[in-house]
């Protein structure tokens, strides 16, 4: 065989060699880089600005706790099995304290059974009624609640008639949007947003066993491109504005807990489970948790004494159930 029959051979041995190695590749660049950075990417986000700046925000919501600790296990799993030890090891420690410290915040020990004068509080996204409002409604019994808020509660959700004849013992009140309030007692919408892009809120006056006080339900837009600051400065400012009397603010958030861009929020209200979880804090969705999305909010006048996450098959939200009592606000002396 001549010299360039031999280079001719080389050559395309080589070409072979390169196209059999592509697949291979693709694999690594898919299956193990992109994993990689991501898990990097959103950690740093995590543990930085979360969803402070808009683009940043989007990966903050995207990838919640228990899916990081998955990828990152995932990646750790790759790696190790393309003989890279000593970056698995890393990977796979940050996977464990991601977990440790996950579980550390979405598990609440047993709070004290609520004194017996305490007001009792439902929120609960129903998904749109598609698992039967029917059920929600047997359902809504069973939490023997003082005051029972929806979102996504259109169709029926929206019809008094349907709440009279499903449970009895509440005043309906559709808000419109998709928002009920079902009360054992008196309620009149008093104020509502202005036709907000991020979120949507109504604020209704309410009378429960001789004691009133001010419900807001509220329901943010899920897609995770828009920039959650401009609702909740919208919120801080409604706390601000009815601060003169006892306000709850309870709805569907579609934010994370730990949000950054909730700061003025947290400065005049407290979260419910925040203050008296027990039980596992993630609400959606309801066959694998992921994030607690559905909140309640009080004020200063407000004293929550216990707040628990329920379990439903009639939704894709778990109902959020609180107890909490009334303060009087306090008179300074002349």
């Amino acid at each position: 065989m001549s010299d360039a029959d031999e280079l001719a051979a080389e050559n395309e041995a080589d070409a072979a060699d390169k196209r059999a190695s592509l697949p291979a590749r693709v694999a690594f660049l898919l299956l193990t880089v992109c994993p990689l950075a991501s898990w990097i990417l959103a950690t740093a986000i995590r543990l930085t600005v979360r969803d402070r700046i808009p683009y940043a925000a989007t990966i903050f919501y995207a990838t919640p706790p228990p899916l990081l600790i998955v990828l990152a296990l995932f990646v750790a799993l790759r790696l190790r099995r393309l003989k890279w030890s000593r970056v698995a090891r890393i990977v796979g420690i940050g996977g464990v304290i991601q977990l440790v410290a996950w579980g550390w915040l979405a598990f609440r020990g047993e709070q004290p059974e609520p004194p017996d004068d305490s007001l009792r509080i439902v929120f609960w996204n129903v998904s749109r009624g598609d698992f039967g409002y029917e059920d929600v409604a047997k359902q809504i019994a069973e939490f023997d609640a003082d005051i029972v808020t929806m979102t996504e509660a259109i169709g029926r959700g929206q019809a008094p008639d349907f709440w009279r004849a499903a449970c009895p013992e509440y005043t309906p009140l559709p808000l419109s949007s998709g928002m009920t309030l079902l009360v054992r007692g008196d309620a009149t919408l008093v104020e509502h947003d202005r036709a907000g892009l991020v979120c949507r809120w109504r604020v209704a006056d309410v009378l429960v066993r001789g004691q009133p006080l001010q419900v807001a339900v509220v329901d943010f837009t899920s897609n995770p491109t828009l920039f959650r600051r401009p609702g909740f400065e919208e919120l801080g400012e409604l706390f601000e504005r009815r601060g003169d009397r006892p306000l709850i603010l309870a709805g569907d958030f579609n934010t994370p807990i730990d949000s950054a861009v909730a700061d003025r929020l947290q400065q005049q209200a407290t979260n419910a489970f925040e203050e008296s979880g027990e039980g596992f804090r993630e609400t959606w969705p309801v066959f694998l948790p992921l994030m607690k999305l559905d909140q309640l909010w009080g004020n200063r006048q407000i004293q929550w004494k216990r707040c628990q996450h329920l379990w439903s098959l009639h939704s894709d939200h778990r109902p959020v159930v609180a107890e909490f009592q009334i303060a009087l606000p306090q008179v300074t002396p002349e």
